[in-house]
Order: structure tokens, then sequence, then C-alpha cells
């Protein structure tokens, strides 16, 4: 984002990060720890977006460990500036939006952005995440906005659906289907003053 060489160190020093962006809640929790040599959040500096769905260890897979996203997420909580904290199932929303959870990092990023915990501008920003991901951009645009939605209004887009639920969950699919057809997203975009998303015309133009 520089014109221009920086010189510094990519190593964050002691409890001095300014921002968490926890697409991994363990690994997060692991980066709050008073204990950890690498700890890098604390009350004094850090803002923190967090990833509350379950990524199962090795040992949990075997059944020899366990854990709890949101019991986590509230440890990462009591390490950052009060306030400054949001959390949520990225996946869900990921699998729902974009049907993959490979953009997790980048609604996560518009997040981060959209609750003011990123100093740089939009435009910036957008531009930046063009040169990383080249023909990728417009999935990786949308999941950007789809971030920033979610920031600001978590309670339209941040769905928790049960597993041994299957009715709700087809309930669900059925609500994001008929916002897509009806374009409440895409009114939604309009809204905000979000550039339109061609992703969301091609599925309101799919389910219409």
């Amino acid at each position: 984002l520089s014109k221009h060489p920086i010189a510094g160190s990519p190593v964050m020093p002691f409890g001095k990060a300014d921002l968490l962006i926890g697409v991994d809640a363990l690994e997060a929790a692991r980066a709050c720890s008073p204990t950890d040599t690498l700890r890098v959040a604390s009350p004094k500096f850090t803002h923190a977006v967090v990833n509350t769905g379950k990524t199962p260890t090795i040992l949990t897979l075997l059944g020899r460990d366990d854990f709890e996203p949101e019991e986590l997420a509230g440890i990462i909580k009591s390490q950052c500036r009060p306030g400054q904290f949001f959390s949520f199932n990225v996946g869900d929303l990921c699998e729902r939006l974009l049907d993959s959870k490979l953009y997790a990092n980048i609604i996560m990023l518009g997040v981060a952005y959209q609750l003011g915990f990123i100093p740089l501008s939009y435009k910036s920003l957008t531009l930046a995440i063009r040169h990383a991901v080249g023909r990728e951009f417009e999935r990786n645009y949308r999941a950007f906005n789809s971030g920033r939605k979610s920031g600001r209004r978590s309670d339209l887009l941040g769905v928790g659906v049960r597993k041994d639920d299957p009715k709700f969950a087809a309930y669900m699919s059925n609500v994001i289907k008929d916002w897509h057809k009806t374009g409440f997203i895409l009114g939604l975009e309009k809204k905000w003053g979000i550039p339109q998303s061609p992703y969301l015309v091609e599925q309101q133009a799919k389910y219409k």
C-alpha cells in the first residue's frame, strides 16, 4: 500500500498488535495467552475480528481433546480493547453467499474495515485486493463487501443453523434464495453506497 519501501520487521512486539483477525479461534486464543512468547494481543492496543466456526484439530478428530470456539472468543475478547471486538461464524456466511469457505479471510478483512479497525481508505484496500488476487478479484471483492455489510448489520447476514435441524437449515436456504430473487441484498448495497456486485446480479437472474 506504500509507493516507497518500508523499513521494518514482520515480527510483532509482545502484546502490541493493533488488530487481530482470528480465522481460527484456537490460534487466535494462543495469540492472547499471557504465557505465550508469541503473544500479540493486549487490552491496551488490540482490536479483533474472530471466526467462531470450529476448525477441528487432529486431537479433536481423534476424540482426545475438544474446545468450544464461543468460549475461546470470550477469552480473546477479554484481551482486547473494550468494545473493539467482533465475532461471528464466518464459515456459514461464506458458504451461503459464495459457496466456499475460501473467502473467510477477505470477509473478515471487510468486517474489520467497516468497524474502523483498519485506518486505510476503501480505494487503497480494494486496489490491494485486486493486486493480490488478480483474476479472482470479483469474488474476493464481493467477499470484502459482504464483510462490510456483516460488520454493520450482522443480524442480516450471520445466521447460525444447528446441524441436527435440517428443517430450519432448509428454511434459511429458502430465505437466502428469496433475498436473491427479490434483490434484497442488492438493495442493501445501494443503500450503503457499495458498488453493485456482478455475482448478486447473476444470482437475482438465477432465482427470479
